[in-house]
């Protein structure tokens, strides 16, 4: 948690994280802020202090759910009611409190999760707000998310509502340009909303209190359909190639990082010579740092245990990406092994994940 200050998120020995600062949820509190696309933020002048924002909450869901780690054995298992199932289990290890009662996991509604109903009749019983994870609705002609928030799971709310005193549609463009243009080509994207839950007068034909709410905050977040974040299109481009070469990796997740700090985008977990590969995408905007060179050797050499790494400079080669460093090869006696082992059953990203590597120091943070 490089972004933060020190009071802001813990690591708990029941393998979650504590959150030390308030996101809002109690109506008493203000709202959280949304945050920004990491493209957009600006080098602080000061000792970094990030403050925790919804855009960051969201990518610590992500995190803790592991659901930014991929491997060819995962193909076909991140059904949408599974991956909520994932999330919910992933909210349930933060903390909101130091006593540990408190889990955001009770304050938040999943887009196909089969507690949405017992959480809202609890946050409306309790006049809290609930933070609300959903993909949008897939794009059409004329959407936007100036009045209203279209979400893929239409169960959830009748109405969603975007608040006259909450945060404004021109924020929300200003924010996260990039996410709403992978929405609009039609991109799956993931939306984080602070909102405050109401009954909804009407009934439908089988006498169930329908729902509405209104939001306050709001965030979003382009994944792709195996839903793995991604920042910008050279990134989407990179997560196609890897996924199609059948490779196994870990994006990153940046949180609330300002540019300052230093994060490759995306880690090689099946490289012939090393355990961990990192890769970085070098961007063609602004101009680089005096010794930022020496700095990122440095980095990489410390943290990985890496002299050299993959890179994709997009300043001199935008329009061809390089090969990535050959794959490691089964020996004879573990592909034999492997198919007299048992099976692990499809759909499990615990069970489905490449072990972690001490020199990796984005594996076991939460875990």
């Amino acid at each position: 948690m490089q972004a933060y200050g020190r009071d802001a998120i813990e690591d708990i020995e029941s393998g979650g994280g504590r959150l030390n600062r308030p996101v809002g949820l109690t109506l008493s509190d203000p709202s959280i802020q949304s945050g920004r696309e990491p493209a957009l933020r600006q080098v602080p002048t000061e000792v970094r202090d990030a403050g925790l924002t919804l855009y960051g909450l969201l990518q610590l869901v992500w995190h803790v759910a592991q659901m930014n780690v991929w491997h060819p054995r995962m193909e076909g298992s991140r059904k949408p009611r599974l991956v909520s199932h994932f999330l919910d289990k992933a909210a349930g290890k933060i903390r909101l409190d130091r006593n540990g009662r408190d889990c955001l996991g009770q304050r938040t509604v999943f887009a196909w999760s089969r507690n949405t109903l017992k959480k809202i009749e609890a946050a409306v019983e309790g006049r809290s707000r609930i933070l609300l994870i959903s993909p949008l609705a897939r794009w059409r002609e004329g959407m936007d998310l100036s009045e209203a928030l279209p979400l893929a799971d239409r169960q959830i709310f009748s109405k969603i509502w975007m608040a006259k005193q909450g945060q404004p549609w021109e924020k929300t463009q200003e924010d996260f340009p990039y996410a709403l243009e992978a929405w609009r080509r039609g991109d799956r994207v993931v939306a984080a909303a602070l909102a405050h839950p109401y009954p909804f007068k009407r009934k439908d034909e089988k006498e169930n209190s329908s729902w509405s709410c209104q939001v306050f905050s709001l965030a979003l977040m382009p994944v792709t359909d195996d839903w793995i974040p991604y920042a910008n299109d050279s990134e989407r481009a990179l997560l196609a190639k890897l996924r199609e070469e059948g490779r196994s990796f870990t994006k990153p997740l940046v949180f609330d990082a300002d540019p300052s700090v230093l994060f490759p985008s995306m880690i090689l977990h099946d490289c012939e010579a090393t355990a961990v590969m990192p890769m970085e995408i070098v961007n063609t905007a602004g101009s680089v740092p005096h010794g930022f060179a020496d700095f990122r050797q440095r980095y990489f050499s410390n943290g990985f245990g890496v002299d050299s790494w993959w890179a994709w400079n997009l300043r001199t080669l935008p329009l061809h990406m390089p090969d990535f460093p050959p794959r490691r090869k089964t020996k004879p006696r573990q592909a034999a092994e492997a198919a007299v082992e048992p099976q692990q059953p499809v759909g499990s990203v615990a069970t489905n994940l490449p072990l972690p590597s001490p020199a990796d120091p984005y594996s076991g943070i939460f875990f």
